[in-house]
Order: C-alpha cells, then structure tokens, then sequence
C-alpha cells in the first residue's frame, strides 16, 4: 500500500473521531477473540486493556507481542466477516493528565491503531472513533473520599480504565 493511500485513509478515518462515547449497557461484552467469533448478536463490544501504547511517545507498541496478536486477529475478524460498521472507543484513567492533552493523546492513540489495521489490509471507511477522556470509568476513583482515591489511582484495579473497545457491527 502506498503512503498516499495510506494518508488518504487515515485523513479518512480521523474525520470519524468524534468526542462522544455511547453507553454500552445493553450491548454483549466478549473479552477475547473466540467469544467474538461465536457471538450470535448482530452488535458486540470487544474489550480489552492489553493494547499497550509507549509509555514515552503515546504509540502503538508493536514490539509487544500480545498488542499484535489482539490487533491482528482484530484485523482478520473484519476482513473475514460481513461488518457494517466499527466504533473504536479509547479509554483513559480518570486522574492521568488534563482534558486538553488527554483529547490530543486520545486522537494519536486511535491515528495508531487505524493505521495498523490500514497496513494488515482492513478498509478502514466503516471505522469510526470515540475519545472517551472521562467516561464510563470501570473503577471510578473520583467518588472516593480523597483519602482512598490517591490509593486507587495507583491500585491495578484501577488500570482496567485504560482500555480499548471495538464496537461491532455485524451484518
């Protein structure tokens, strides 16, 4: 694929991030790739955290194995499958950074995954993304009394608000 091409689907793609996340409830969540698989609900939520991200820069880690095994087969699901539409929510720690840089953070967090999918061969027009800064927290430390919420930010509970999650629709 050339870079043209590319920058043409990622320019694309980024005109589809929008600011507001939609409220899963009614919505099945699988947490791996099989139970998306055998999924019998024409819409589903895959939701992981373990798309890892460097910690320097905010890119894509390629080098870790399990972001490229969850990408991957992300990217085999879609190409192998009748899919009407994606929406690729990024979750963040409530207490991480501010707003402003968090919206900037969020949007090459998704320019990184869409670019991966572009390059394992996905048309990515039916992609959108959704910045999801402060919403839906899985473990919101923020109702705890201020004693207790500085504990929780550093706690491993709390990281389960660091994820990614691709809602799909099935045709």
């Amino acid at each position: 694929m050339n870079k043209f091409f590319l920058f043409c689907l990622l320019s694309l793609s980024i005109t589809n991030y929008t600011q507001a996340c939609v409220q899963k409830d009614t919505i099945p969540i699988v947490k791996n790739i099989q139970e998306l698989i055998n999924s019998d609900s024409k819409k589903v939520v895959f939701r992981t955290n373990n798309i890892r991200f460097q910690f320097v820069n905010r890119h894509l880690d390629t080098s870790d194995s399990q972001t490229r095994n969850i990408l991957d087969s992300i990217s085999n699901f879609l190409m192998s499958n009748d899919v009407d539409d994606v929406e690729i929510d990024i979750h963040l720690s409530l207490a991480e950074w501010d707003e402003t840089y968090s919206q900037s953070l969020l949007l090459y967090m998704y320019e990184d995954i869409i670019l991966y999918l572009a390059n394992s061969g996905v048309d990515t027009s039916y992609i959108t993304g959704k910045q999801c800064y402060n919403y839906n927290p899985l473990i919101n430390c923020n109702a705890l009394p201020e004693k207790e919420r500085k504990i929780c930010f550093i706690n491993e509970d709390s990281k389960q608000n660091r994820r990614v999650e691709f809602i799909i629709t099935k045709h």
